[in-house]
């Protein structure tokens, strides 16, 4: 499911880095030392990336419980049975909710990218053409824990899933945002490497 299509890039330096890639670069690290399976006396599951990065980079907690962070899919579950706060805006198969997700980024709201067990943060960056599709998408950071090659910080959405999945991932924006809207920026790889 979690595939790449498009190359990445990697930029020698950053001149528009925004203020929470520093926290979002800090989480993808603690993710990665999460075990994997998880120990089986281990209540929670650690991939907590989506719900504790929608915090770092928008200021929004809405998928965090008095027991810690919602993983993937507890998230993807309460997006589909409807969350007060959230909307869908589209398919990621349809150019116009990209576009729709672009905008509501730099708005500053939330945006994420939804199939059954996977969840992927859309960054308030500018869209990146994507040479598989044929068109722009949002920028992405995702985590798949137990496969640092499916997790990413800064690539194009049509990495994380394949062309013909595209018409069953969802695209959620928040109704309002905690902050200020963003400037846009660059489409850049930050994972960190090993």
């Amino acid at each position: 499911m979690l595939m790449g299509f498009d190359a990445p890039r990697r930029p020698s330096r950053h001149t528009d880095e925004p203020p929470w890639k520093t926290g979002l670069v800090a989480l993808w690290n603690k993710e990665q030392q999460c075990p994997y399976p998880p120990p089986p006396e281990k209540k929670w599951n650690c991939n907590v990336f989506a719900g504790e990065g929608l915090s770092v980079v928008y200021g929004v907690s809405d998928f965090k419980r008095e027991s810690g962070w919602m993983n993937s899919t507890m998230i993807a579950d309460t997006l589909a049975k409807g969350h007060p706060m959230w909307q869908s805006i589209g398919l990621a198969s349809d150019p116009a909710a990209t576009a729709l997700a672009v905008q509501a980024a730099k708005e500053a709201r939330g945006v994420v990218a939804v199939a059954p067990g996977h969840v992927a943060l859309i960054l308030p960056r500018d869209s990146v053409y994507s040479p598989s599709l044929g068109r722009y998408v949002p920028c992405v950071a995702q985590f798949s824990q137990g496969s640092q090659a499916a997790s990413w910080i800064g690539r194009p959405l049509s990495q994380s899933w394949k062309k013909d999945q595209l018409g069953s991932v969802t695209l959620y924006a928040r109704q309002d945002s905690p902050r200020a809207n963003f400037e846009l920026g660059s489409c850049d790889d930050w994972t960190p490497s090993e």
